[in-house]
């Protein structure tokens, strides 16, 4: 029983940390990775409480935002925003894939926020 317990705190306790983003009001994740490299973004995770994010900058005037998510138990919602925290759009969860156009300006910076709810699943976000 001892050893069940302390299993549970190890993975509660690496989970808090994994891919924690400081800046957020945090979340908690288990077997949950996140990575946010050259104006892509993917998550991929198990569990999933409490909000993260992901940075994108336009690098041209027709700059689009193509995304998709599968989330298979809870619910994450996503909204992008702008360099001045300006809420532009709310993206709909579970698309296999979707493209934002018409609204980024070249050399401008954007964020997406997820705020998951005991989630399980999927998605990713990429600016070209």
């Amino acid at each position: 029983m001892k050893h069940c317990l302390l299993k549970l705190f190890i993975l509660f306790f690496l989970g808090m940390f994994s891919g924690c983003d400081s800046k957020q009001t945090g979340h908690f994740g288990i077997k949950f990775s996140s990575n946010n490299l050259s104006n892509q973004w993917d998550c991929k995770f198990y569990y999933l409480d409490g909000g993260i994010k992901g940075n994108f900058t336009a690098k041209k005037d027709d700059a689009q935002l193509v995304y998709s998510s599968a989330i298979e138990n809870g619910t994450v919602d996503f909204q992008l925003y702008n360099s001045k925290d300006s809420l532009l759009v709310i993206i709909p969860t579970n698309n296999n894939a979707d493209t934002i156009i018409g609204i980024f300006e070249k050399g401008q910076q954007y964020k997406v926020r997820a705020t998951a709810k005991q989630a399980k699943g999927r998605f990713n976000f990429k600016m070209e």
